[in-house]
């Protein structure tokens, strides 16, 4: 008798890891955990590594199913950001002069934060844009990409991420798809936390803006 193969897109269902919301908030100066009704601060002196973020008070719930509506930026237990449709949508609409605005701001809060973590690294005058300094880009699709003081240290998007599609192989330009995001080229804990609290102030302006 024929095996059945059970490969048929319209029966996938998207499978995206547990998160938990995430932002950073530039007026305080502090990462933001919340699932639910739990909520926790980490300044820059308790955030050591973004891979301690998930040891604080409360772990992942790994039989809850995400709900893309509910979230605008995810940590997952990867450590890995997840960027929902929330704020996809969000970017895609911005205007010229916001898009200025909120980038520089962007931009701004990674080289502080860069600074505070790692006082001694002695940066360059000129030290935005390009792959090597402070940058942050929007894409039309909603994406982002962002870099720090380094050798391409960076965050963009996973070629490989850990969400299964319903299908196999969606257009990802669409909004309507949630996207993850990893770090490359990522030496230091300045490198990473830096990266990390530019993508969290971008939850944060949408949330703030």
């Amino acid at each position: 008798m024929p095996m059945v193969e059970n490969d048929n897109p319209q029966e996938l269902e998207m499978f995206i890891p547990p998160v938990k919301e995430f932002y950073f908030d530039p007026q305080k100066r502090v990462f933001v955990l919340k699932d639910g009704d739990i909520t926790v601060e980490q300044n820059l002196k308790e955030a050591r590594d973004i891979f301690y973020f998930e040891g604080r008070n409360f772990e992942f719930n790994k039989k809850h199913k995400t709900e893309p509506k509910d979230h605008i930026l995810g940590l997952s237990p990867f450590a890995s950001l997840i960027e929902f449709p929330k704020l996809r949508i969000w970017i895609s609409n911005l205007n010229t002069k916001e898009r200025k605005t909120y980038l520089n701001k962007v931009e701004d809060t990674m080289e502080k934060v860069f600074r505070d973590i790692a006082p001694t690294v002695k940066l360059p005058k000129n030290i935005r844009g390009g792959f090597m300094g402070f940058n942050a880009v929007f894409q039309p699709d909603g994406s982002f990409g962002l870099s720090t003081f380094g050798n391409c240290a960076c965050l963009n998007r996973n070629l490989y991420p850990h969400i299964s599609y319903a299908e196999f192989y969606p257009d990802l330009s669409k909004t309507n798809y949630p996207l993850e995001y990893e770090l490359h080229n990522d030496d230091t804990s300045a490198q990473r936390l830096s990266l990390y609290a530019g993508a969290g102030t971008l939850a944060w302006l949408k949330n703030n803006t």
